[in-house]
């Protein structure tokens, strides 16, 4: 099974019956069932039930949003609370591989690896790092 239904090929204004909403998802046809308990909405007055096609986009992109963390300026994504969560001791460290710089740290809660990819440049953190972090910095060529 894809880890991500896809988006590109659901029609809002078509109507799909549950076997066509599947393929198009790329999910089987219980996955679809499954999504109908949660509370997508389905034409049922007629056989075979219909599913509007924006009615299964906005219940994908509601789905996608409830597994969203956003992350403050002290947290980090915990891979195993898969939750934002504060680093242990307020320390993390930078590793710098490339053009970019990815922040690794321990979590507070369970003391498991929490990592956050930075969208700043790793030469902007050698020379400014976060100030509510004590970041260390790490070259690629000595990991």
């Amino acid at each position: 099974m894809p880890k991500h239904t896809r988006l590109t090929g659901i029609k809002r204004c078509h109507s799909y019956t549950v076997d066509e909403a599947a393929q198009v998802c790329g999910v089987t046809a219980r996955t679809i069932r499954n999504w109908e308990k949660e509370g997508l909405r389905v034409m049922n007055c007629a056989r075979p039930a219909l599913i509007r096609g924006d009615d299964l986009r906005a219940h994908i992109k509601s789905q996608r949003e409830g597994r969203k963390a956003p992350l403050g300026i002290e947290t980090f994504y915990c891979l195993r609370c898969r939750k934002a969560r504060a680093a242990a001791g307020g320390m993390a460290d930078c590793t710098i591989t490339g053009p970019r710089a990815t922040l690794s740290a321990l979590c507070a809660l369970r003391s498991a690896l929490c990592a956050l990819r930075s969208a700043r440049s790793a030469k902007a953190w050698s020379q400014n790092p976060s100030p509510c972090l004590a970041a260390r910095s790490l070259n690629a060529s000595s990991i």
